[in-house]
């Protein structure tokens, strides 16, 4: 069974995870994988970020492609790809509220583990 780890700026916790950085990517990725875990953030695509090189981290609106982790869990839903494990990792706790409330009647357990 597969992880699938979702964020744009942060690295997966290790080399267990599939790395998403975009909502298309995990759509791709969810539909490919026996996904059994995923780890989803709300705030995307606002950072021009490599994190391989964090002291070059600059906020780039023009990157920014206006999706966050509420349009992931609508369509997660929608597809029929809600893994059995979610942990929700945003600082953004609107916005994770929002996706549990989308979530929670999909998935076995939902995580909420808020990360800065």
């Amino acid at each position: 069974m597969n992880k699938l780890f979702h964020d744009d700026i942060r690295l997966p916790p290790n080399s267990g995870w599939i790395w998403a950085r975009t909502n298309a990517e995990a759509i791709k990725i969810l539909q490919k994988c026996d996904i059994f875990e995923a780890s989803l953030d709300h705030d995307l695509g606002c950072h021009n970020w490599n994190p391989q090189d964090i002291e070059q981290a600059e906020l780039s609106h023009d990157w920014c492609n206006g999706e966050n982790g509420v349009d992931l869990a609508k369509k997660m839903v929608e597809m029929s790809l809600v893994p059995q494990v979610i942990t929700l990792h945003s600082s953004n706790l609107d916005g994770v509220e929002a996706m549990y409330k989308i979530l929670e009647p999909h998935a076995e357990l939902i995580i909420v583990s808020e990360m800065l």
